[in-house]
């Protein structure tokens, strides 16, 4: 097995754990699929204490591959276990072990959520002949600009 294939292991389970990232077949009725490579996006540096949302198991990241790739599927519940209508974008937070968190909003296709994502080649920075163990999270942003760690 790969080292990102590894990785694209360990992010599924993380979406296991987390409940409602976890990664399944999108079948014809269901919400587009969006692959993208990170490059596609800004990668803002953020300053969040505490951090918004449950952290990741550690992810082992080597020189050899410094990047890694992240899917989840959409939330489709707010907090309250109400359907959701007016899902804006979700975030990926990365870094959570360094002074510099950074930040992928991805916009979603549909408001009531569910679609699967996958972004692929986030940089993750890394020494040569080095590794690095990097912690994720997730939030799901509103409309109303409401950003709230998935619900449970």
């Amino acid at each position: 097995m790969t080292q990102s294939s590894m990785a694209i292991k360990q992010i599924l389970l993380i979406g296991m754990v987390f409940g409602w990232w976890a990664c399944t077949i999108v079948s014809p009725a269901s919400p587009a699929k969006i692959v993208r490579k990170a490059r596609e996006f800004t990668i803002r540096e953020v300053t969040i204490y505490p951090t918004p949302c449950t952290p990741s198991p550690e992810i082992r990241v080597k020189s050899t591959k410094p990047t890694i790739t992240v899917s989840y599927r959409e939330p489709t519940t707010n907090k309250d276990g109400t359907p959701l209508t007016d899902l804006k974008w979700t975030t990926i937070y990365f870094g959570l072990k360094k002074d510099s968190v950074k930040a992928i909003d991805v916009w979603t296709n549909d408001a009531r959520g569910g679609g699967s994502v996958e972004i692929q080649d986030i940089p993750i920075p890394v020494r040569q002949n080095e590794e690095v163990l990097e912690v994720l999270c997730f939030t799901a942003t509103d409309w109303s600009g409401n950003e709230e760690p998935p619900p449970r």
